[in-house]
């Protein structure tokens, strides 16, 4: 029965003229072939669906393009394509990566070995915009590979964070169905990743299947270069924006997870429910830090390092319990 499943691609483009035919001819050239290719171009203003096409009509497997009559944007756009494929198992793809010749027949052997398995996601090689390997992996870059081993789950580690990214991931249609109107305010890997884990089994492969290139006009992406003077700038960069930023993550970590609880608290296990309600009042209490008195703003930091809070809840918790200590320096009671 598993080797009968019908495998789409879902690609989205947006000036992506410069490297789609590079992503299109490496899916092409699979060990397992894909049978549709479906690819959702969002406005794009240069020779995208030009080349899109071009390579497309190679293609042994059914394709079209869609060109959206207005930008949709990133989440949108891969909800709208997802939506008009037509495979049982459904690969998620950017348009300026390369993959593996092995990775779809990998990904393929993960899915069909568990019928639990609502997603799997690869790690990949970082590369810059001339596939030019960086030093560590996307697993190393999301610290998938630190933060893996300390959480009995995959839930408890999605708390924590985004890990899983979508051009590693391909995901069953059932999943798809299960949360297709895709939130304004998770990224769309996230939101499938959170709904696999709640309905299902969410798998990792350790493989690298992809050449997950950093470019510099990537939408979303990882850093190319994860060695200690890359993580210097980043600090850098987190000091020289200030308080501003670290409010901007506790507030994006509180909506998202309190709009989880609410959608789905009726289908979740006793334990599961207090362990997000907790994680909602904590990111809750740290959006207060800005206007409590530095003795409050100072007690409420220590609590939540001391209680585990910021390692549960935060994908790089001791950078954002020191990023916090930012408030101490503003103006306040």
């Amino acid at each position: 029965m598993g080797s009968h499943l019908k495998i789409s691609v879902a690609m989205c483009t947006y000036n992506g003229e410069k490297y789609v035919e590079d992503q299109i001819r490496s899916i092409l050239a699979q060990t397992r072939e894909v049978d549709e290719i479906v690819v959702g171009d969002d406005g794009s203003s240069d020779g995208t669906v030009r080349e899109a096409e071009g390579a497309l009509r190679k293609s042994r497997a059914a394709w079209r393009v869609i060109r959206n009559e207005k930008n949709l944007g990133y989440r949108k756009n891969f909800e709208n394509v997802i939506r008009h494929t037509t495979g049982d198992v459904v690969f998620l793809c950017d348009q300026d990566d390369v993959w593996l010749p092995e990775k779809v027949e990998t990904m393929m052997a993960a899915m069909e070995s568990d019928p639990s398995c609502l997603m799997a996601f690869s790690d990949a090689y970082v590369t810059d915009a001339k596939l030019q390997i960086q030093r560590g992996s996307q697993w190393d870059a999301a610290c998938y590979t630190e933060n893996r081993p300390r959480f009995p789950d995959m839930m408890d580690l999605l708390l924590s964070g985004y890990y899983v990214t979508g051009a590693c991931a391909c995901i069953r249609r059932d999943l798809f169905e299960r949360c297709s109107d895709f939130s304004e305010i998770w990224i769309h890997d996230g939101w499938l990743a959170v709904h696999a884990a709640l309905y299902g089994t969410l798998t990792p492969v350790p493989e690298k299947l992809l050449y997950y290139r950093q470019h510099g006009d990537n939408q979303i992406g990882a850093r190319a270069d994860s060695s200690p003077l890359a993580w210097a700038q980043n600090k850098w960069e987190v000091l020289r924006g200030g308080a501003d930023k670290q409010l901007a993550l506790h507030r994006d970590s509180r909506d998202r997870w309190k709009e989880f609880y609410a959608l789905h608290r009726d289908e979740m296990p006793l334990r599961r429910k207090r362990q997000i309600a907790r994680a909602v009042r904590v990111h809750a209490d740290l959006c207060r830090l800005p206007r409590l008195p530095r003795a409050a703003r100072l007690r409420m930091i220590a609590k939540y390092w001391t209680d585990g809070s910021y390692l549960a809840y935060y994908r790089r918790g001791r950078g954002c319990m020191l990023a916090d200590l930012l408030f101490l320096l503003q103006e306040g009671g």
